[in-house]
């Protein structure tokens, strides 16, 4: 994985953990987030049936995961980052679902953490990790006699 790459990355990451930290207040405090109001998709959303995990926001659940990605991020541990990226971006998917099918109302902030997640895993994706847990050396011709380059 290219720098750029783990760099775009963790910057996604970091996104991510705000929009859900966001979003773990608003949903405890009801602070007013520009488009959430009492009536907005939001408050549907967020304060109905698939906005709760028994006593946990949806949202906190994000938050932890997030925060769990970016531990894996930091201490370099692609292996394992790869399935959370794509886990998280199954689960944006199926709350995309729900929102559209389910609430038929849509949270805009919401939304943006999904696409987020979305954003991590493309890059987790397309990024050259190997399944071993890292990033190798960058791939080199090999001549014909076996070293780098050139016949020797």
């Amino acid at each position: 994985m290219r720098r750029w790459q783990r760099n775009s990355a963790g910057g996604l990451l970091g996104v991510g953990l705000v929009l859900c930290g966001v979003l773990v207040v608003e949903t405890w405090v009801r602070a007013g987030l520009p488009g959430c109001g009492a009536e907005s998709g939001c408050a549907e959303v967020t304060a109905g049936r698939w906005g709760w995990v028994g006593p946990v926001p949806v949202s906190g659940l994000g938050l932890g995961g997030y925060a769990l990605m970016g531990y894996l991020w930091v201490y370099r541990r692609w292996g394992l980052l790869r399935p959370a990226a794509w886990a998280a971006a199954g689960m944006g998917a199926w709350f995309v679902f729900v929102q559209a099918g389910l609430v038929g109302a849509w949270c805009g902030w919401c939304t943006s953490v999904h696409a987020v997640s979305l954003g991590v895993a493309a890059w987790m994706g397309v990024g050259g990790v190997r399944a071993s847990g890292g990033a190798g050396p960058p791939l080199r011709h090999r001549g014909p006699g076996g070293g780098a380059g050139g016949g020797g």
